[in-house]
């Protein structure tokens, strides 16, 4: 696993170096997005605090995001925020359920391709660090964590540009890695939180 996270994060330095000289060579303009949409759990039901759980189908996720853009290159960084209900799936009358909350902020290079029309597809890699707060609660008990740990993502996405605003559209895959997490007593317990969402966003341009 670790020298999986290196690779990652190895891979989108040597991105990033590429796209660094070409982001400062040109003319830029900054763009501010707000971005929403559904997230999409790879596995909704696994073991959580030694419970087989539920996660929620649907997921709402929100995405603050701010960039540096010349004509095919941006540097940016992103603010993300998503939370999940969960259940066990026991059936016993009393049963734990516990949600789970989610704040990163990442680094995101993007490579902008050719326009079609008014559409500009781009392609983009991100890596930050994030924050999961769990609360598990069974009755009247309630126990509460927090954890720090890297997020990867890979952005598919295109945006509608008109004079000063644009309307974005993208496909993000993500993947979590937390090293250390300990919830109701269990330690090492952490629910695998990768997933993939669908978001529609507005940007303006200054």
């Amino acid at each position: 696993m670790i020298s999986s996270v290196s690779r990652n994060t190895t891979l989108l330095l040597l991105v990033t170096l590429c796209l660094i000289p070409q982001a400062w060579a040109e003319p830029a303009s900054y763009v501010l997005t707000f971005k929403g949409g559904e997230y999409r759990w790879a596995d909704r039901t696994q073991e959580t605090a030694r419970t087989d759980v539920e996660y929620e189908a649907g997921t709402d996720i929100f995405v603050l995001g701010f960039e540096r853009r010349s004509r095919y290159v941006s540097l940016g960084v992103e603010l993300m925020r998503m939370d999940s209900d969960w259940e066990a799936t026991d059936p016993a009358a009393t049963r734990p359920s516990g949600r789970l909350e989610l704040w990163s902020v990442s680094f995101v290079p993007r490579k902008y391709f050719r326009p079609i029309g008014e559409f500009t597809p781009y392609v983009g890699l991100g890596v930050g660090t994030t924050r999961i707060n769990s609360v598990y609660s069974l009755g009247s008990a309630n126990d509460k964590n927090d954890e720090y740990g890297l997020l990867y993502q890979l952005n598919l996405g295109g945006e509608w540009r008109w004079e000063g605003a644009g309307l974005t559209l993208e496909l993000k895959r993500m993947y979590v890695q937390i090293d250390d997490y300990t919830l109701a007593g269990d330690k090492d317990d952490f629910p695998d939180v990768s997933g993939t969402t669908g978001t529609l966003g507005v940007s303006f341009l200054f």
